[in-house]
């Protein structure tokens, strides 16, 4: 039988020792409630009250900043509503890996995770691409991506 999330991310925060950033990049905090919608939904964060409610070892993923669960559906068929994505900060943001998926947050409020590709209607937008069908590509300007977010690993939230 499969191994329930408590297993795989281990102790809530309480019972688990406080790691520092730096202290072992092995270690991922994952924000149990700390959403990733996978929709094209504005969300409202306030990043102050949000701490680590788990904390993720696999040696695969120790460059990751932070992971996080995801909502909504439109990258269903690659992340599912109530997956966990295992992100890495893109510091230079003019070199993407064009049809990876990103993490995506704008100055407009919006956050979100899509595949990134190039916008071949206009240079200074991004076209964000749903793994759903029935939801279509979204342009985004490339000026008003405040985070960009590598999504390095998928674990299965079930």
């Amino acid at each position: 039988m499969g191994k329930s999330v408590q297993d795989i991310f281990g102790q809530e925060e309480e019972e688990t020792p406080e790691i520092k950033p730096g202290q072992n990049k092995e270690v991922i905090p994952l924000g149990k409630h700390v959403p990733i919608t996978a929709s094209f939904v504005e969300s409202y964060r306030d990043d102050a009250r949000y701490k680590p409610q788990y904390y993720f070892y696999d040696p695969r993923f120790k460059d990751c900043d932070f992971g996080a669960i995801i909502t909504g559906d439109s990258m269903h068929g690659e992340i599912r509503h109530g997956d966990y994505v295992l992100c890495k900060e893109i510091i230079d943001k003019r070199f993407i890996v064009y049809g990876d998926i990103y993490y995506v947050i704008s100055s407009n409020g919006l956050e979100t995770c899509k595949y990134v590709n190039v916008d071949m209607n206009d240079p200074n937008n991004l076209l964000l691409v749903p793994k759903n069908l029935k939801i279509s590509p979204s342009p985004i300007p490339k000026d008003i991506i405040q985070k960009l977010y590598k999504v390095r690993g998928i674990v299965r939230g079930y």
